[in-house]
């Protein structure tokens, strides 16, 4: 079994599906960078850059919304941001 997913045609950075969803995201950066040697030791930027992405899917958009059927923020923004807030913290 491969450590990465494969997301799709028109994505094709694979998504590592080992680690702390700031590890995947640094990673799947790295690698989008045409870099293969992970773990690379000293790739602050990787993780910071991924830290800033990963904050910035936070607040839900309204389309996010729309698409699971709530047209409102509610119990589901509290849980989609709880969700965010623990891969920001490593879990």
């Amino acid at each position: 079994m491969s450590n990465f997913m494969h997301v799709d045609d028109d994505f094709r950075t694979n998504v590592p599906l080992k680690g702390s969803m700031v590890e995947r995201v640094a990673q799947a950066l790295h690698n989008e960078r045409g870099r293969s040697d992970w773990p690379l030791s000293g790739c602050e930027s990787c993780t910071s850059m991924a830290h800033a992405a990963i904050a910035a899917m936070r607040e839900p958009t309204e389309k996010m919304l729309w698409r699971v059927g709530m047209h409102k923020r509610d119990a589901w923004t509290r849980a989609w941001q709880a969700m965010i807030d623990a891969g920001l913290e490593g879990e």
